[in-house]
């Protein structure tokens, strides 16, 4: 079968859509597929490309996300479309590479499927301080989802409360489906290897990795540290990723004075993901932003126990009190005392939790969510 996948960032950018991309791509095309990938791209990235199965199309920054693009002629990747003769057209995106995929897969005959991987109607406070303004925006938003999916002949989302959600803002039930995305079980494992300079006896690591955006919430983070560091002064805290909260979050830590707690490590690569997984104790996800939450199903899978907020898609995957521990969104007070929880288990409950994770990622391996993802497909072709 041959696929194209239409998404409005790819590699050498680094977040959850990429990897989840990615890892379908790879996983697909082991089973025999061939999977092609167009994606808008900043300047300078087509030129350096050297995939012969991907495309780009160059465009101009994304006010919020400067490492994104608008691509400005996404519509010349019809005639490419066209060459290949593919099966079906598979949108990951819902900017201009997404209107691109709905023309090329109209305009072609061919099967429209869509993943809806981020929760564009969180994200008013990046166009209004306004609380009231913020919700005008949100219901606009919806309302431009349901529209912009309504040629598509079936819509997935990586959690059941993300499909519920977008039944209840007016996507057709019928099209809609749940199809997780997947993780290499071969990369994530109890088998990676902690940092030596992160994995030290005396200290417990606790570990955020994640884009570094207001809706993540990482300055809650910050909150919580001085109140966890009074029950367990051993912690430290370390922070994987970048964006551009970034300089909040750096303010929220000297403002607690607990600067000599922290390590920023910014974007590094994602080649050495597992490593910072098998050295956390805890993995901490604030957010309220996520369809899925990647990052916490690759730390369980290094048998490493998550804290995460209450909301969205986070408590389908963290299940409070078995492989991790769930917080009310934004009180720092809960989310540290839930820290602290993590990090002081009694050897007996910790093995229990660390089996838990473990069979938790086991569910959301690569494999398992591509027989999923296939027999979405059978439904359209």
């Amino acid at each position: 079968m041959k696929l194209v996948f239409f998404t409005d960032t790819f590699c050498p950018n680094v977040d959850g859509v990429v990897i989840a991309i990615s890892n379908y791509r790879k996983e697909l095309e082991a089973r025999g597929n061939e999977v092609f990938v167009f994606s808008s791209c900043r300047k300078g990235v087509a030129a350096a490309n050297k995939d012969p199965r991907v495309f780009f199309y160059e465009g101009i920054p994304f006010p919020p996300y400067p490492q994104y693009a608008i691509s400005l002629n996404p519509f010349a990747s019809k005639k490419k479309v066209a060459e290949l003769n593919p099966s079906l057209v598979h949108c990951h995106a819902m900017a201009s590479m997404g209107f691109a995929a709905i023309k090329a897969a109209g305009d072609l005959r061919l099967p429209l499927v869509g993943t809806f991987h981020t929760l564009l109607p969180q994200g008013a406070h990046y166009v209004t301080r306004n609380k009231r303004g913020q919700a005008i925006i949100s219901a606009l938003a919806w309302r431009v989802i349901k529209e912009f999916y309504r040629p598509f002949d079936l819509v997935t989302a990586p959690t059941k409360v993300i499909v519920d959600l977008l039944a209840e803002h007016g996507v057709s039930e019928e099209k809609l489906k749940v199809v997780p995305n997947g993780i290499d079980l071969k990369r994530f494992s109890p088998r990676a290897r902690p940092f030596a300079s992160l994995r030290k006896p005396k200290h417990k690591t606790v570990l955020f990795a994640g884009r570094v955006t207001e809706e993540k919430h990482v300055d809650l983070l910050a909150a919580a540290a001085p109140l966890v560091l009074k029950a367990v002064p051993e912690a430290r805290f370390v922070v994987v990723g970048d964006g551009p909260f970034r300089p909040q979050v750096e303010k929220a830590i000297d403002d607690q004075r607990v600067r000599k707690f922290f390590l920023m490590k910014g974007t590094i690569p994602n080649a050495d993901m597992p490593c910072y997984f098998a050295s956390a104790d805890v993995t901490v996800y604030p957010s309220t932003f996520d369809t899925y939450g990647l990052s916490i199903v690759e730390g369980m899978a290094c048998g490493v126990p998550a804290v995460g907020a209450n909301a969205f898609a986070i408590p389908e995957i963290v299940k409070d009190g078995k492989n991790g521990f769930l917080f009310e969104p934004g009180g720092a007070n809960e989310f540290a005392e839930k820290i602290v929880k993590a990090l002081t288990l009694p050897a007996a409950s910790k093995k229990k939790i660390r089996s838990a994770c473990l069979a938790t990622a086991r569910k959301f391996s690569i494999q398992n969510a591509t027989d999923s993802l296939e027999k979405a497909y059978s439904k359209v072709l």
